[in-house]
């Protein structure tokens, strides 16, 4: 999962969005890069360093990256029931993955429930 298009200014905020997850054997939500499963209401920090390097030549701040709508998360990942609504703060960049808007955040709430 990386940016094809980084936004030059992006607004330290935070708001709602969708994540994608993906189910491991047991049919438990992981985070797809860091692994781990998830546990709903609860805050996750990404204490990750470093940038995302990526092939466009635009590098970014690492983090977790959330979809603006579910729609575009559910495009994504190819229909995945496991999208789920989460809280944002500190965002580090934004831009768009796969033609969808995406925000990178470092802190993210997973909210219970599909999506």
């Amino acid at each position: 999962m990386c940016l094809e298009t980084v936004d030059e200014k992006t607004k330290n905020g935070e708001g709602y969005g969708y994540k994608v997850f993906v189910s491991d054997y047991s049919c438990h939500l992981r985070f797809p890069y860091y692994g781990g499963r998830i546990k709903y209401e609860q805050w996750y920090q990404d204490k990750a360093k470093g940038e995302v390097v990526t092939l466009f030549s635009t590098n970014y701040p690492k983090g977790y990256h959330i979809f603006q709508n579910a729609g575009d998360a559910k495009r994504w990942g190819n229909k995945s029931p496991n999208v789920r609504k989460v809280y944002y703060q500190a965002v580090v960049a934004s831009g768009l993955q796969k033609s969808y808007p995406v925000i990178v955040a470092r802190k993210i709430y997973i909210m219970k429930g599909k999506v």
